[in-house]
Protein backbone atom coordinates (compact mmCIF):
# COMPACT_ATOMS: atom_id res chain seq x y z
CA UNK A 1 0.00 0.00 0.00
CA UNK A 2 2.78 2.45 0.97
CA UNK A 3 4.74 1.55 -2.16
CA UNK A 4 1.82 2.46 -4.45
CA UNK A 5 1.30 5.73 -2.60
CA UNK A 6 5.01 6.63 -2.96
CA UNK A 7 4.99 5.72 -6.67
CA UNK A 8 1.95 7.91 -7.22
CA UNK A 9 3.57 10.76 -5.29
CA UNK A 10 6.74 10.47 -7.41
CA UNK A 11 4.71 10.63 -10.65
CA UNK A 12 2.76 13.68 -9.47
CA UNK A 13 5.91 15.47 -8.28
CA UNK A 14 7.75 14.72 -11.52
CA UNK A 15 4.84 16.01 -13.61
CA UNK A 16 4.73 19.21 -11.56
CA UNK A 17 8.50 19.64 -11.99
CA UNK A 18 8.27 19.13 -15.76
CA UNK A 19 5.40 21.63 -16.09
CA UNK A 20 7.42 24.16 -14.10
CA UNK A 21 10.48 23.41 -16.25
CA UNK A 22 8.49 24.04 -19.44
CA UNK A 23 7.27 27.36 -18.04
CA UNK A 24 10.81 28.41 -17.14
CA UNK A 25 12.12 27.14 -20.51
CA UNK A 26 10.17 29.84 -22.32
CA UNK A 27 12.64 32.30 -20.78
CA UNK A 28 15.77 30.09 -20.77
CA UNK A 29 15.80 27.24 -23.32
CA UNK A 30 19.07 25.88 -21.86
CA UNK A 31 17.11 24.50 -18.89
CA UNK A 32 14.94 22.38 -21.17
CA UNK A 33 17.79 21.06 -23.32
CA UNK A 34 19.89 20.29 -20.24
CA UNK A 35 17.03 18.29 -18.73
CA UNK A 36 16.46 16.50 -22.04
CA UNK A 37 20.16 15.64 -22.40
CA UNK A 38 20.39 14.33 -18.83
CA UNK A 39 17.37 12.08 -19.26
CA UNK A 40 18.17 10.69 -22.70
CA UNK A 41 21.89 10.08 -22.26
CA UNK A 42 23.19 6.54 -22.69
CA UNK A 43 24.54 5.48 -19.29
CA UNK A 44 26.33 2.43 -20.68
CA UNK A 45 30.09 3.11 -20.54
CA UNK A 46 30.74 1.03 -23.65
CA UNK A 47 28.17 1.63 -26.38
CA UNK A 48 26.51 -1.08 -28.44
CA UNK A 49 29.05 -2.58 -30.83
CA UNK A 50 28.53 -4.59 -34.01
CA UNK A 51 30.95 -7.13 -35.42
CA UNK A 52 31.92 -7.20 -39.09
CA UNK A 53 29.45 -10.06 -39.47
CA UNK A 54 26.66 -7.78 -38.18
CA UNK A 55 26.24 -9.41 -34.75
CA UNK A 56 25.14 -7.01 -31.98
CA UNK A 57 27.36 -7.11 -28.90
CA UNK A 58 25.53 -6.09 -25.74
CA UNK A 59 27.42 -7.99 -23.02
CA UNK A 60 30.44 -6.21 -21.52
CA UNK A 61 32.66 -9.29 -21.88
CA UNK A 62 31.85 -9.67 -25.57
CA UNK A 63 32.47 -5.95 -26.14
CA UNK A 64 35.83 -6.16 -24.35
CA UNK A 65 36.89 -9.18 -26.44
CA UNK A 66 35.84 -7.45 -29.66
CA UNK A 67 37.72 -4.25 -28.77
CA UNK A 68 40.78 -6.27 -27.75
CA UNK A 69 40.83 -8.00 -31.16
CA UNK A 70 40.40 -4.64 -32.90
CA UNK A 71 43.22 -2.98 -30.93
CA UNK A 72 45.56 -5.89 -31.67
CA UNK A 73 44.98 -5.27 -35.37
CA UNK A 74 45.46 -1.50 -35.39
CA UNK A 75 48.13 -0.89 -32.76
CA UNK A 76 51.74 -1.70 -33.49
CA UNK A 77 54.09 -3.20 -30.96
CA UNK A 78 57.27 -1.24 -30.43
CA UNK A 79 60.49 -3.15 -30.99
CA UNK A 80 63.78 -2.63 -29.23
CA UNK A 81 65.50 -2.17 -32.60
CA UNK A 82 67.86 0.80 -32.59
CA UNK A 83 67.70 2.57 -35.92
CA UNK A 84 71.11 3.32 -37.43
CA UNK A 85 72.08 6.95 -37.20
CA UNK A 86 74.45 6.84 -40.20
CA UNK A 87 73.98 9.86 -42.38
CA UNK A 88 72.79 12.04 -39.51
CA UNK A 89 75.06 14.71 -38.15
CA UNK A 90 74.74 15.10 -34.43
CA UNK A 91 76.12 18.23 -32.85
CA UNK A 92 75.48 17.29 -29.26
CA UNK A 93 74.22 14.20 -27.53
CA UNK A 94 72.47 14.56 -24.22
CA UNK A 95 73.92 11.79 -22.11
CA UNK A 96 72.56 12.88 -18.77
CA UNK A 97 69.56 14.75 -17.55
CA UNK A 98 69.32 15.81 -13.96
CA UNK A 99 65.88 15.73 -12.44
CA UNK A 100 66.66 17.92 -9.47
CA UNK A 101 64.27 18.52 -6.60
CA UNK A 102 63.99 22.16 -7.72
CA UNK A 103 63.06 21.24 -11.29
CA UNK A 104 60.41 18.75 -10.18
CA UNK A 105 59.11 21.23 -7.61
CA UNK A 106 58.69 23.92 -10.30
CA UNK A 107 56.87 21.51 -12.63
CA UNK A 108 54.51 20.35 -9.88
CA UNK A 109 53.69 23.97 -9.04
CA UNK A 110 52.79 24.57 -12.72
CA UNK A 111 50.04 21.90 -12.65
CA UNK A 112 46.52 23.15 -13.34
CA UNK A 113 44.39 22.19 -10.35
CA UNK A 114 41.16 22.11 -12.33
CA UNK A 115 42.42 19.55 -14.84
CA UNK A 116 40.87 16.07 -14.81
CA UNK A 117 43.10 13.33 -13.32
CA UNK A 118 45.13 11.12 -15.65
CA UNK A 119 44.86 7.28 -15.59
CA UNK A 120 46.68 7.21 -12.23
CA UNK A 121 43.55 8.94 -10.85
CA UNK A 122 45.64 11.31 -8.72
CA UNK A 123 44.02 14.76 -8.92
CA UNK A 124 46.43 17.54 -9.94
CA UNK A 125 45.17 19.58 -6.99
CA UNK A 126 46.47 16.90 -4.59
CA UNK A 127 49.84 16.79 -6.36
CA UNK A 128 50.11 20.56 -6.17
CA UNK A 129 49.21 20.65 -2.47
CA UNK A 130 51.82 17.97 -1.70
CA UNK A 131 54.51 19.48 -3.93
CA UNK A 132 57.10 19.92 -1.17
CA UNK A 133 56.65 16.33 0.06
CA UNK A 134 56.65 14.77 -3.43
CA UNK A 135 59.50 16.68 -5.10
CA UNK A 136 62.34 14.54 -3.71
CA UNK A 137 60.80 11.06 -4.24
CA UNK A 138 59.61 12.02 -7.73
CA UNK A 139 63.00 13.42 -8.72
CA UNK A 140 64.63 10.17 -7.54
CA UNK A 141 62.09 8.10 -9.49
CA UNK A 142 62.54 10.17 -12.66
CA UNK A 143 66.34 10.07 -12.40
CA UNK A 144 66.35 6.29 -11.91
CA UNK A 145 63.93 5.85 -14.81
CA UNK A 146 66.17 7.93 -17.09
CA UNK A 147 69.35 6.12 -16.05
CA UNK A 148 67.87 2.64 -16.49
CA UNK A 149 65.97 3.52 -19.66
CA UNK A 150 62.73 2.02 -18.41
CA UNK A 151 59.40 3.36 -17.21
CA UNK A 152 57.25 2.06 -14.36
CA UNK A 153 54.41 -0.10 -15.71
CA UNK A 154 51.76 2.26 -14.34
CA UNK A 155 53.12 5.07 -16.51
CA UNK A 156 52.38 3.07 -19.64
CA UNK A 157 48.65 2.75 -18.99
CA UNK A 158 46.00 4.80 -20.74
CA UNK A 159 42.26 5.31 -20.62
CA UNK A 160 40.42 4.27 -23.72
CA UNK A 161 37.24 6.26 -24.16
CA UNK A 162 34.64 5.88 -26.88
CA UNK A 163 34.48 9.09 -28.90
CA UNK A 164 32.29 9.48 -31.94
CA UNK A 165 34.42 10.86 -34.77
CA UNK A 166 32.08 10.12 -37.68
CA UNK A 167 31.16 6.94 -39.43
CA UNK A 168 29.24 3.99 -38.04
CA UNK A 169 28.48 4.48 -34.33
CA UNK A 170 28.34 0.74 -33.61
CA UNK A 171 31.75 -0.05 -35.14
CA UNK A 172 34.89 -0.52 -33.05
CA UNK A 173 36.58 2.03 -35.36
CA UNK A 174 35.08 4.92 -33.37
CA UNK A 175 37.03 4.11 -30.22
CA UNK A 176 39.90 6.54 -29.77
CA UNK A 177 42.52 6.79 -27.08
Amino acid sequence: MQRNWVKCLIVITRQAFEVDLLNRATVNLKLFYGYLRRNTRNTDLIPLLKTVEGIDLTEDGAKADHLSEFFQLVFTKETRYNHPIDGFEVDTIVETVNFTNTTVLKELLRLKETKYPEPDEVPPKLLKELTRELAKPLSTLLQTSFQTGSLPADWKSAWITPLYKGGNRVSANIIHQ
